[in-house]
């Protein structure tokens, strides 16, 4: 996926990868920005010594969560999808059973993530999406320009756990799966045969991203293709926001 990235941003790279909201207008992030705050958040997070560690991510869809999860996966640790709509209990048993050391979330979230905080004893770091992230992206930027390459010379393997992705515990207790690279990338190929996608198309992503098959239709299989992404806002906003 990493690899994936960097041919996408060469065929696209002044290409808007995301189109994100800002109050009633929508600004465009290009394939060569979302690459270099991925290289950037992923220096950060391993110049603080938590490289291959268990980090989740959670929070509506949006343009941090996409840039949290391929900074993980592509060289930072693994990265744990939670769904928002876990109560914090529930949180709690995946950030235990995973070994969570890292929650990035979601500001609209404070409420459980602040449950979580009081009786988390493995997360170490809090990463707020909407007040903290751009200071890493910063942090990660800055040691870039001193020639930190620790980061972006990592090599992946595609058959190392990359993404631990919790089930929903239909039938008890949810029990994660483990992925890697190559898991991805054989749906992504597939999925490209089969739909019709190409550099021109804009999606717009309504389903959880924390659901695999948003993550790969509505995002990975996306950049693959060197498409657009656009976020919904919710259910009663669709035709708005496609229009």
């Amino acid at each position: 996926l990493k690899d994936m990235l960097s041919k996408t941003v060469k065929a696209h790279g002044n290409k808007n990868a995301f189109l994100r909201k800002v109050n009633d207008s929508y600004e465009g992030i290009t394939y060569k920005r979302f690459q270099k705050d991925v290289n950037a958040f992923g220096t950060a997070l391993l110049d603080q010594n938590y490289k291959d560690s268990f980090i989740g991510v959670m929070g509506e869809n949006r343009y941090e969560w996409c840039l949290t999860y391929m900074s993980v996966i592509n060289g930072a640790g693994v990265i744990v999808p939670l769904d928002k709509e876990l109560d914090p209990d529930e949180m709690l048993y995946i950030a235990d059973e995973s070994k969570m050391k890292i929650l990035v979330y979601s500001d609209k979230f404070n409420d459980k993530v602040e449950a979580l905080r009081k009786k988390s004893k493995t997360i170490e770091l809090y990463i707020s999406m909407d007040s903290d992230l751009s200071a890493y992206i910063e942090t990660g930027n800055e040691l870039i320009a001193k020639g930190d390459t620790s980061y972006t010379d990592i090599i992946i393997d595609i058959e190392q756990l990359k993404i631990l992705l919790f089930t929903s515990g239909t039938t008890g207790v949810a029990k994660g799966v483990m992925l890697c690279h190559r898991n991805l990338l054989v749906e992504l190929y597939g999925i490209g045969k089969t739909v019709d996608l190409t550099h021109e198309d804009t999606v717009l992503s309504i389903l959880p991203l924390h659901h695999t098959y948003e993550c790969t239709c509505g995002f990975l299989v996306i950049l693959y293709k060197g498409g657009t992404i656009a976020f919904c806002e919710g259910i009663r906003h669709i035709a708005m926001n496609i229009k």
